[in-house]
């Protein structure tokens, strides 16, 4: 799931970005989604590292059960 938050203050969204960055929250600047963009991050919630792991694990044996049919 994605967010799309607003900088405070007007904070140019790559500024603000780099500052978040720094207290080590990777967001990315609205900017780089084209100009309507620009004046939000984008933050995406994601599980943690194990639960993906075991998603992909789970995806993977779902599709060696898989048969194609031609």
């Amino acid at each position: 799931m994605y967010l799309w938050v607003a900088a405070p203050d007007g904070l140019p969204s790559l500024t603000w970005a780099l500052e978040l960055l720094e207290l080590g929250l990777v967001v990315a600047p609205g900017s780089f989604f084209g100009s309507e963009g620009e004046g939000y991050v984008r933050m995406a919630m994601v599980p943690a590292l194990d639960d993906c792991h075991r998603a992909a694990d789970g995806l993977a044996g779902a599709l060696s059960d898989r048969q194609v049919h031609a």
